[in-house]
């Protein structure tokens, strides 16, 4: 790694450790951002908006429906019947606050959203020690509350081997088209077009293209992707290794050619027209790095996109959370910078960020709708949570704990099953995102999946555990199943549904061994869309 040498004492400091000396400048000289302080923001503000609209916002989530939603949201799977007892029976105010926190220090958040990460970054697909290179990179930085710029740097200047440093396959999956072996040395070994898009539009919500002018973003041109583009080429890849190579792209510029034909060159440049600077002793990745972080719609992009991942939306008019082209309106402004602000000042760290969401209001208000908020048209100003269709990685582990398949299943067949899912949803959608329509399918075809029948009729499923745990009394039985699919008791007419088979089927003496009815209960219970959906 190339260094930034400070000759006056003799130090060399490295473009991270820039960064983090930054971050922690910044935070001496600006005062301390409290969670409360940024919450009530979010509630002023929203509040504002409910008013100006004419919507009344939906009632407080209860209990079950809270721990249910913070835990797929924060670490990526549904309680198990043990936290939700444990939550309902604590009665302290700030019971809230409490689960809050104890989910972000559980080490279960970690390896949740470097699994998100990764699906972002390089999506679902691909070889499979890619993604586990840099999920265990990932996991790395998300257990230390690494700051979202020492991430971002670390992404996109990465070198070295993919074992010892697995930011590297950011670059080893965006390589593109490779260059004529004639043009290599003059042109760079790849086009860099994907890692270009990729970039621009995951760290700083810019769609950009490399065609003439984006009709999404009049204030750049083609030429500014391209001087974003050579940044990249001096990439030299290995095959599981990155290093920069001086010796590829010389001359710092690439032509390329519009759709008139014409013949243009680009040099590298930033999108405010400043040029690199080879004097600095720095590659060109990290300068384009230590750019990207600072850049205004850095904390932009990420809070909007943080906030789509807790809402289903953005905070546009429309659901994108990526885009901040002219044509993709802002409709809350003053929340978007202030959370912003909120989030450079507190040193860019994302365990602050899920906090802060997660202590307001709009994230704990009820998914059932009123009269004025029940349309469409009300989605956009959050006034109830929207319901959201699990990511596969909540899903699978969702499943898993439903149905106890950690116990239930030999470490094969749970190896197994994760691995058949992974291929079921290898796929990479832009940016690795699903949609509730596209994916509904697969969804229940993961839930049918021959292990997961297996667990449901284990001796040591979740079916075996709760006829332990009731006794046998049926209506304790239908609790623990719900509780565990749910996260949630059954109301009355549920409970009697069931209880009606039951007393029926006694009755005309057809069952001798109910343990398959239970077990047909469960498989209902995750088939359903209550378990699917995030609510």
């Amino acid at each position: 790694m190339i260094l930034t040498t400070d000759t006056r004492r003799g130090r060399g400091y490295n473009s991270q450790t820039l960064a983090a000396l930054v971050a922690l400048f910044v935070s001496f000289m600006l005062p301390a951002v409290t969670c409360g302080q940024v919450s009530d923001q979010i509630d002023q503000l929203l509040s504002a908006t409910w008013k100006e609209k004419g919507l009344e916002p939906s009632p407080a989530a209860s209990d079950q429906e809270f721990i249910r939603r913070a835990t797929l949201d924060i670490i990526g799977r549904i309680a198990t019947p043990e936290e939700v007892r444990a939550f309902e029976n604590d009665k302290r105010p700030d019971k809230r606050a409490r689960l809050i926190d104890r989910l972000l220090r559980s080490d279960e958040y970690p390896r949740y959203w470097a699994k998100v990460w990764s699906a972002w970054l390089i999506g679902r697909g691909g070889p499979p020690n890619r993604r586990q290179q840099l999920q265990a990179w990932l996991e790395k930085k998300f257990a230390d509350d690494a700051g979202l710029d020492t991430i971002a740097i670390g992404l996109i200047a990465a070198t070295g081997e993919g074992s010892e440093n697995g930011a590297v396959h950011y670059i080893l999956a965006h390589l593109g088209e490779p260059v004529p072996e004639n043009k290599q040395m003059e042109e760079g070994r790849y086009d860099m077009v994907p890692l270009t898009l990729r970039t621009l539009q995951f760290f700083l919500g810019l769609r950009l293209q490399h065609n003439p002018r984006h009709p999404l973003h009049p204030d750049y041109y083609m030429r500014h992707f391209w001087r974003i583009n050579v940044f990249f080429r001096q990439v030299d890849p290995g095959e599981n290794s990155v290093a920069d190579n001086p010796k590829l792209n010389p001359e710092a510029y690439i032509v390329y050619e519009n759709r008139e034909g014409k013949i243009f060159s680009a040099t590298p440049r930033f999108l405010d027209d400043r040029k690199f600077d080879p004097k600095k002793g720095t590659s060109r990745r990290q300068q384009l790095a230590s750019f990207v972080v600072s850049h205004p719609n850095f904390a932009r992009a990420y809070v909007n996109r943080m906030w789509g991942k807790f809402f289903g939306r953005g905070l546009h008019e429309k659901p994108a959370v990526d885009d901040f082209g002219t044509h993709h309106k802002v409709i809350h402004p003053e929340l978007l910078e202030a959370l912003a602000k909120a989030f450079r000042r507190g040193g860019h760290r994302p365990k602050e960020l899920v906090r802060w969401i997660c202590h307001s209001r709009a994230y704990q208000l009820s998914s059932v709708a009123n009269k004025t908020n029940a349309g469409r048209d009300a989605l956009p100003y959050f006034s109830r949570m929207p319901l959201r269709i699990m990511s596969p990685e909540q899903l699978l582990e969702s499943i898993i704990v439903a149905t106890r398949a950690k116990e239930a299943l030999a470490k094969n067949e749970l190896a197994a099953l994760r691995d058949g899912a992974a291929k079921m949803f290898d796929f990479d959608t832009e940016l690795g995102e699903w949609s509730f329509a596209d994916n509904l399918q697969l969804a229940f075809a993961m839930i049918n999946n021959k292990h997961i029948n297996d667990a449901i009729v284990s001796p040591k499923g979740t079916v075996a555990h709760a006829l332990k745990a009731s006794q046998g009394k049926p209506e304790r039985i239908i609790d623990e199943l719900y509780l565990a699919a749910l996260n949630r008791s059954p109301n009355d007419k549920e409970k009697d549904r069931v209880m009606t088979i039951i007393k029926e089927s006694a009755a005309k003496k057809e069952i001798k061994d109910w343990t398959p009815l239970w077990q047909d209960l469960l498989w209902a219970l995750i088939n359903s869309n209550e378990f699917i959906l995030n609510h």
